[in-house]
């Protein structure tokens, strides 16, 4: 059986990432693309052998004869078009952020419960050799009881002074907090547990076009963020976020996670277009002669490629259980997949509290998002 994919979306990543996916899939193949641009939409599923175009997303949802939808458009757009996708019983994937707040997520997940189907946030960092490697020791008890981590994602490709729909509250909701910050957030939670409060100063350190395109105004959203997020095991974490700041990688951006605890640390850096490593060391009784220092840890075999293990990016698309290939593997397994919307929803809920937080100048707990 081969699932039938739609997929809303024409951008450079929906292009980049998801057509050779799913060109590569012998279980599944893209159907079907809509994109407002007929024009640019056509492009795309000449390169893509794509056989259906369409600029209207309900008219490929009731026509375009699919099984699953991939949602990779602006943020304002997940929740209609997921909410349309669900409602015909299709499987949804939905890029991060969900939706442009907790509401509007909790309502796709309500929906997407009823409907019994297979939903999937494609959180990529998640799926890297290190951040998975980063899983399994910290589960296995590496650091022992969780103390503190602290996160950075930084990048700089909101340096341009052109207009940036990430940057426009009423398309993003927020801007690197929602787009970097989603990653980071969803990291911490996978590895550390619940969150239970947080803390958040937004920044707005550059200054971009002041209108869109078409000449209208828009509210610039943040471009920088500091999160202080409280766990439910009563660890404490720190999120740094930047769209603005030059890492000097070769892709122009950089994960950087720290994790402490009882047992040990654990230390990882990560460019996905240069490579990655963990490192780690465990307590041993203090000594001001020779203090423990951190080792480089080798990745297993089985969470790297055996063609490119230093480009995630080259990774991610030729393994057969990331991405789009394990949502797949999960639709036909009739199993949830590893990052369904229940990821994203909790995700959603941070998120939607680091706000308030900013706002009202105080720490947030989460179970004042309701």
């Amino acid at each position: 059986m081969s699932l039938a994919i739609g997929i809303v979306g024409t951008s450079w990543w929906a292009e980049g990432m998801y057509l050779p996916l799913l060109k590569d899939n012998p279980q599944a193949h893209l159907a079907a693309i809509c994109g407002r641009n007929r024009a640019h939409a056509e492009e795309v599923a000449a390169r893509g052998q794509v056989s259906q175009v369409f600029t209207d997303y309900a008219a490929m949802i009731a026509q375009g004869g699919l099984d699953g939808l991939i949602v990779a458009t602006p943020n304002d757009t997940h929740y209609p078009i997921t909410m349309k996708a669900l409602e015909a019983g299709l499987h949804v994937l939905v890029e991060k952020p969900v939706a442009m707040n907790y509401t509007e997520a909790k309502a796709m997940l309500d929906l997407a419960t009823r409907k019994g189907v297979c939903t999937f946030v494609p959180f990529t960092w998640s799926f890297t050799p290190a951040i998975r490697m980063l899983k399994d020791l910290i589960g296995s008890g590496y650091i022992g009881k969780p103390y503190h981590c602290n996160l950075r994602y930084i990048a700089s490709y909101g340096r341009g002074m052109d207009y940036m729909w990430r940057l426009d509250t009423a398309l993003a909701g927020s801007g690197v907090m929602g787009d970097l910050g989603s990653h980071t957030v969803h990291i911490a939670r996978w590895l550390f547990g619940e969150i239970e409060a947080v803390s958040c100063h937004l920044g707005h350190v550059r200054e971009h076009a002041r209108t869109r395109p078409d000449g209208s105004p828009y509210e610039q959203a943040d471009d920088s963020a500091i999160l202080i997020l409280d766990f439910a095991n009563g660890a404490q974490g720190s999120i740094h976020l930047s769209m603005v700041a030059q890492p000097g990688m070769p892709s122009g951006q950089l994960i950087a996670c720290d994790f402490f605890g009882s047992e040990g640390s654990l230390y990882s850096t990560i460019d996905y277009a240069a490579g990655q490593e963990v490192r780690g060391v465990r307590v041993t009784e203090p000594s001001a002669d020779q203090p423990p220092l951190a080792q480089i840890i080798p990745f297993p075999p089985e969470l790297v490629s055996t063609t490119e293990p230093d480009n995630l990016f080259e990774d991610m698309l030729k393994r057969p259980d990331v991405m789009v290939h394990e949502w797949v593997n999960a639709i036909l397994e009739k199993r949830s997949s590893s990052r369904p919307l229940e990821d994203g929803v909790a995700v959603q809920r941070v998120l939607d509290a680091a706000l308030l937080s900013h706002q009202a100048g105080r720490r947030v707990k989460l179970s004042e998002i309701d």
